[in-house]
């Protein structure tokens, strides 16, 4: 009996050190790959902005694409006229503009409207959109509640 006993615990000891080892390895191959990530050239992204007729409230909307890598995806239908901000330029609210943005684009119209904005979260790159408005003497200005639309 007590020799089931070693043989039960040396295999365990197997197990747990063939899974230490494995999940290390995992790990280093992990770090080496992000690693690489963090060396590769940035990417540029290029916005695209098709406007459309003002509707019969006279309501102009802008449609608005985005290409990186050679590959362009459509974000979404927007209200108002569209400018890409670019770094150092003002845009509205740009103050608070997020660390982790690394391109954006401006849509307004009658006081309010949306920013459409390249996020690097974790990882990952995505588009976010979030509402503007211009604020009044009883409200400040509002830029937030971005939304997640599309992951590059």
């Amino acid at each position: 009996m007590s020799k089931k006993i070693i043989i039960a615990v040396v295999v365990l000891v197997v197990a747990i050190s063939a899974v230490y080892f494995y999940m290390q390895k995992t790990g280093e191959q992990a770090g080496t790959n992000r690693a690489e990530v963090l060396a590769a050239p940035a990417q540029s992204y290029k916005w695209s902005f098709v406007e459309s007729e003002p509707d019969e409230q006279s309501v102009p909307y802008t449609t608005i694409s985005i290409t990186t890598n050679g590959n362009t995806r459509a974000v979404g239908k927007y209200t108002g006229s569209c400018h890409e901000v670019e770094a150092g330029q003002t845009g509205i609210l740009s103050e608070s503009a997020d660390p982790n943005e690394v391109s954006r684009v401006q849509c307004w119209f009658a006081g309010g409207g949306n920013e459409i904005g390249v996020f690097k979260e974790g990882g990952r790159v995505v588009v976010k959109v979030g509402e503007l408005g211009e604020g009044d003497a009883e409200n400040p200005a509002f830029r937030g509640n971005f939304q997640a639309v599309l992951e590059i």
